[in-house]
């Protein structure tokens, strides 16, 4: 899945595309804390600022272990559901078949 990223938000570049790479949802005690996408700049950096990304103080151990979270300047980062919607508002699903 791609998404394209419309409306600035969080240091995330407009007009670019990222990649979609999963959903999680955060849980304490049987209870969703947050609900947050997990996207890759294909650029391999990250650039996102906002709630969640990689050093957030939010990230307890749980919560790493929960999202497989790699502290890294991969590209790869999390950005919780609603602000994905501000900032996001074209997405493609995409099919891979191998011919």
């Amino acid at each position: 899945m791609v998404a394209g990223c419309t409306h600035e938000h969080a240091n995330l570049v407009t007009g670019h595309a990222y990649t979609l790479l999963g959903i999680q949802e955060l849980t304490q005690d049987g209870e969703v804390v947050q609900q947050l996408i997990k996207l890759r700049n294909p650029w391999g950096k990250e650039q996102y600022d906002g709630p969640w990304k990689d050093d957030d103080p939010q990230w307890t151990e749980e919560f790493k272990e929960q999202a497989g979270l790699t502290v890294a300047n991969d590209g790869i980062f999390h950005i919780p559901l609603d602000d994905f919607k501000q900032a996001f508002d074209a997405y493609d699903i995409l099919m891979y078949q191998d011919w």
